[in-house]
């Protein structure tokens, strides 16, 4: 509250001067406390602001933590796509080792089945020659059981 005194003992000149300086001082609390009130609302918003940048702040935190985990999973799954891709790889040149291995084989096959025709064209050639053998023993045999028949009929003939 204010006091109120009574001055009238003063000159009216200095009455009137207090009177404007008390007026001015009005003024200059009013300004204060005014540029107070601004500087209050003007705290509040930087407050505000500040709270919504920490919240901001804390959804990107929590954004940059999500992500963290999706490239730790990504690199997870690269490193086990690669063990992945080195055993079908693996698959792959044993596949073609035992590919080869039968191919050797199927051609070690072929060579011994190309030996064995050549060799079965040499029995050939072999039994032709025996056949041909026995067909020259047995018109042989034949002019000899001829020969031996006509001699034994001319010695019968012979002795009659």
């Amino acid at each position: 509250g204010y006091v109120l005194l009574k001055l009238d003992f003063l000159p009216a000149g200095m009455m009137l001067e207090i009177k404007q300086s008390a007026a001015a001082m009005m003024s200059v609390a009013d300004d204060v406390a005014s540029a107070s009130s601004q500087l209050a609302n003007s705290s509040n918003e930087q407050t505000s602001a500040s709270n919504s940048m920490a919240a901001a702040m804390e959804e990107l935190s929590v954004s940059i933590s999500h992500m963290a985990e999706n490239a730790q999973h990504a690199r997870q799954q690269s490193e086990l796509s690669g063990k992945v891709s080195a055993q079908g790889a693996q698959v792959i040149n044993n596949t073609v080792q035992s590919m080869q291995n039968i191919a050797q084989t199927v051609q070690q096959a072929a060579q011994s089945v190309q030996a064995l025709g050549e060799d079965a064209q040499a029995i050939s050639g072999i039994v032709g020659v025996i056949r041909a053998i026995a067909d020259q023993t047995n018109l042989l045999a034949l002019n000899a059981a001829i020969e031996a028949a006509r001699a034994t009929a001319n010695l019968a003939a012979a002795l009659r």
